[in-house]
């Protein structure tokens, strides 16, 4: 493998990693919003942009790596996306948290 595919490939598994701490905040705020009873609008949202990501993430898989770098220089651009998903889901678990103990 080049440089290039090297880079790529930590590139990529750099983004599963985000990708796995977004499931574990969604998990947590899932469990302090547990008594609320509709579903939160804004996770609703976030749950489906983290769900373009992941699909894109799992094509990126597949393809050849030749095709990652364009995939992600399209799709992802710096973790600025996985960074504000975070945010906000942090942001959203301790307002449940106030809330469930105040």
């Amino acid at each position: 493998m080049s440089n290039t595919a090297d880079l790529i490939e930590q590139n990529v598994a750099l983004h599963e990693s985000h990708l796995k701490r977004i499931d574990e905040l969604f998990s947590k705020a899932r469990e302090a919003g547990e008594s609320a009873k509709e579903p939160d609008p804004l996770l609703v949202a976030l749950e489906s942009e983290r769900e373009q990501l992941a699909t894109l993430l799992h094509q990126m898989r597949g393809d050849a790596p030749e095709s990652w770098q364009e995939a992600a220089e399209q799709h992802f651009g710096p973790l600025a996306i996985w960074e504000a998903i975070a945010r906000v889901l942090e942001r959203v678990i301790e307002e449940r948290e106030k809330r469930a103990t105040g």
